[in-house]
């Protein structure tokens, strides 16, 4: 199986490595096939994985595994499917599992990465395809070092956080802990913000913590704060990486 990968993205191999998972709906039969592939190694231009797929109905009896090489030349990526020796196709008398081509598109979608096909009447793509970058379950943000990049006094308990992309808008996606609460899951960071409310304790320092998911294209995660408390307004510049948290520290001060 050929797949074509056109987008600006793929010049990068960090975007590459990985399973990519999803749904091919084959328009000439009443079923929908779902197909993994995972990239294990990219060395330079080249890399090589494994592919499975298989018909939701009777998949024990429907399915295929095989290795795959690929090429990487610009913006165009081609994936090989070598020859199948684990397959069956039990419920389908007259079709194969096809090795054609097809055509994908790489693009960012809520801070996911998604390959996306429609039919392509001059191969084997069928129907549309749609396969997304699957995610590994988050560490606790315990796993990385925190850098304090600011300390804020409050009077208030009650202030808010706004956080934007402080760089190129390059798929940088991020958790935020608060007092080791997930208060924010796997958001992206965009020229838009995303806007969490929160109060703080009395009795304890309060720590913010943001983790990166993931380090887009450009690492590291970068990321502005904008944080409203007290009828001030802060400006704080957040790095993390796959070694480190942003961390802001909030403490309170009570009227005398």
């Amino acid at each position: 199986m050929l797949l074509a990968l056109n987008s600006s993205y793929a010049q990068s191999s960090r975007f590459l490595p990985g399973t990519w998972e999803g749904i091919h709906k084959i328009d000439h039969i009443k079923d929908s096939a779902y197909i993994s592939i995972t990239i294990e190694q990219v060395t330079g231009r080249t890399f090589s994985g494994t592919s499975y797929g298989h018909f939701f109905q009777n998949p024990q009896h429907n399915y295929y595994r095989g290795r795959i090489t690929g090429k990487i030349d610009g913006d165009r990526i081609t994936i090989d499917i070598l020859p199948i020796s684990d397959k069956k196709l039990a419920d389908y008398p007259g079709f194969y599992w096809c090795t054609g081509r097809s055509v994908l598109t790489l693009q960012i979608e809520n801070g996911a990465y998604v390959m996306a096909a429609r039919q392509d009447p001059d191969g084997c793509l069928t129907g549309a395809m749609r396969l997304r970058k699957k995610v590994a379950p988050a560490e606790k943000p315990e796993s990385r070092r925190n850098i304090l990049a600011q300390t804020i006094h409050l009077t208030s308990p009650q202030f808010r956080v706004a956080l934007y992309d402080n760089g190129t808008i390059d798929g940088d996606t991020v958790s935020v802990y608060f007092n080791g609460q997930l208060v924010a899951d796997r958001q992206p960071l965009t020229a838009n913000p995303f806007v969490i409310d929160l109060v703080a304790s009395d009795t304890a320092d309060n720590e913010l913590i943001m983790y990166a998911e993931n380090e887009g294209r450009v690492p590291p995660n970068t990321a502005l704060m904008i944080i409203y408390a007290d009828d001030k307004t802060y400006r704080v510049k957040l790095n993390a990486g796959n070694r480190t948290n942003a961390m802001v520290r909030f403490l309170r001060k009570k009227n005398p």
